[in-house]
């Protein structure tokens, strides 16, 4: 063989193979859902102004985990620092109301808008001021 088709051959083989290593993570990561990319309505966006609180919850379904990760927009310093106080007792009220039947329901169904009312009813429950919104980052079953 040639120098030449050494190298074609070589090149051929590590196409291929990076071919393969991205069908691999694709396949991986097939279950992640992007909410942002997959709304049918205008995402809205936070005002600029406002401050916004992270929450991220792990929730059990069945034999997987579902990773939930959203921030909330506050109104004011005041209300941030409430939410930031009470944010453990909000994931842990969210993760003892919310039944793993409904949860697995909502998910199958792609129910996203039950999911956020549970949680915004657990938010406002436990929060001073009054959360009218809350934005989701990602929704990833494992």
């Amino acid at each position: 063989m040639k120098r030449g088709d050494i190298v074609k051959v070589l090149g051929g083989i590590f196409f291929l193979g990076l071919l393969f290593g991205g069908a691999m993570l694709l396949w991986h990561y097939q279950g992640g859902i992007n909410l942002s990319k997959i709304s049918m309505n205008r995402i809205k966006k936070a005002p600029k102004n406002n401050k916004m609180v992270p929450v991220g919850v792990i929730s059990n379904i069945g034999n997987s985990l579902v990773v939930l990760e959203m921030s909330i927009p506050c109104q004011g310093e005041g209300q941030c620092n409430d939410l930031k106080r009470k944010m453990s007792s909000i994931k842990s009220d969210f993760l003892i109301q919310v039944d793993s039947k409904d949860m697995d329901k909502w998910i199958k169904q792609r129910d996203y808008d039950s999911i956020k009312n549970k949680l915004l009813q657990i938010i406002n429950h436990h929060a001073k001021d009054r959360v009218k919104n809350l934005y989701f980052h990602s929704f990833l079953p494992l």
